[in-house]
């Protein structure tokens, strides 16, 4: 568990005041008023709230592992100061999950678990030829106990056709279990102990939700919606499947994929919502945040932000934060959960505003990434309850396209 540590540190003010009661007290030559015990056991406390001021990051790492057709690398940097620690070159893409203690890293062709010191367990490899490489998605994996179901597909270099599949793999030795052709782009999920799946034929609608037998893959129950949702915007609450939907609305389907309720926004609704506090809470491009009760869809409340759209989006000790790119500024909002009043308003610094920024967060810290030019790249850890920013770094060896960011705590 990470322990935030507190430095004692000094204030000019406090220093000040105290030096004038130390010239007061020399001036007399009569013992301590209790006048002057009140107002000195005052500034004590005074002092020793301000010497709890600032916040030390905690230890650990920062994991930038970076995929595309001309880099595949991981860079780690110290997560209490962002110095460099290492660097390797990597085999991509290359997707890292996390699994019961274990690492499992989806490469072009492999799956491979590692133990928790690293060390290789098992690798299954795929057959490659120039014909039809594989190549495994990033997201699409769902762990199960001793079991993953994941998705990938073989890419045909002569015709460019993708052939979709599902897998689902024993985590023990890497064996397949059963292996399903699907017909697009399949993203898996468990509801209440259910396989889900939402399949994504062309980036477009319809889309296709389906209930698989865990044991064999076989479909027993499908519904098919004529709408664009994105796979990645769903929110998965018991037997409740919360939806995010291109076309300007939220809703909820029960476990046979009927609507339970839905709500309508003034625009898309691109981003996951987060449940908690027994709401949905999720951006919308209309400015608003919403707080839906997530059993009936009710508003609860709406608070209207300055842009439309949030680069980041994070709930920890029921405080609400969101970051939205504002020209060479990240505004970082922090929202109560309970009524979505606006408890602060933070403008951040970001190296260019014409670059993307990409965030990451953990606990009540957030990893911002901000692209300076072409070699070299802003990195900076913020605290989030009082918006302080603990360092930053210019880095050559971190990037915000195909990065994915992994935080390990000491």
């Amino acid at each position: 568990m990470m322990k935030h540590k507190i430095v004692k540190k000094k204030s000019i003010h406090t220093f000040f005041c105290l030096a004038i009661l130390l010239l007061y007290g020399c001036s007399s030559d009569d013992e301590t008023s209790p006048i002057e015990n009140e107002i000195g056991s005052e500034m004590e406390s005074e002092m020793e709230n301000e010497m709890e001021s600032e916040i030390v990051p905690p230890a650990g790492t920062i994991s930038f592992t970076i995929n595309n057709s001309a880099i595949n690398r991981e860079t780690i940097l110290n997560l209490a100061n962002g110095d460099f620690i290492d660097e390797e070159e990597v085999p991509g893409p290359i997707s890292i999950e996390e699994h019961q203690d274990h690492t499992y890293l989806f490469r072009g062709n492999s799956l491979v678990k590692q133990d928790g010191n690293g060390n290789l367990v098992w690798e299954k490899t795929y057959p490659e030829n120039n014909i039809v490489p594989f190549e495994i998605f990033n997201s699409n994996v769902v762990f199960e106990g001793e079991t993953v179901y994941f998705s990938y597909s073989r890419l045909d270099t002569v015709t460019f056709e993708r052939t979709h599949f599902l897998e689902c793999i024993s985590l023990i030795d890497g064996g397949t279990l059963w292996i399903k052709n699907v017909n697009g782009e399949t993203f898996p999920s468990l509801v209440n102990g259910r396989l889900l799946t939402l399949t994504y034929p062309n980036g477009n609608s319809p889309v296709n939700f389906a209930y698989l037998d865990k044991e064999t893959g076989s479909t027993n129950f499908e519904k098919t919606y004529e709408e664009r949702i994105d796979p990645d915007n769903l929110a998965i609450d018991g037997d409740n499947i919360l939806v995010s939907s291109w076309g300007d609305r939220v809703f909820a389907l029960n476990t046979m994929l009927d609507e339970e309720w839905t709500f309508g926004t003034d625009a898309e609704n691109v981003r996951r919502g987060i449940v908690a506090q027994n709401q949905l809470i999720f951006p919308s491009r209309d400015r608003n945040i919403y707080a839906l009760n997530k059993d009936t869809g009710a508003l609860n409340w709406q608070s209207l932000l300055e842009g439309r759209s949030s680069q980041g989006f994070h709930i920890h000790n029921e405080m609400l934060y969101v970051i939205q790119k504002n020209g060479d500024k990240v505004i970082l909002y922090k929202i109560d959960n309970e009524d979505g009043n606006i408890e602060s308003r933070t403008e951040l610094q970001i190296a260019n505003s014409e670059n993307s920024v990409l965030a990451a967060f953990f606990q009540d810290y957030m990893v911002l990434v901000n692209p300076i030019n072409d070699v070299s790249t802003a990195v900076s850890l913020t605290y989030l309850p009082n918006a302080e920013q603990l360092w930053q770094i210019d880095s050559e060896r971190v990037g915000t396209r195909n990065t994915e960011i992994e935080i390990q705590l000491n």
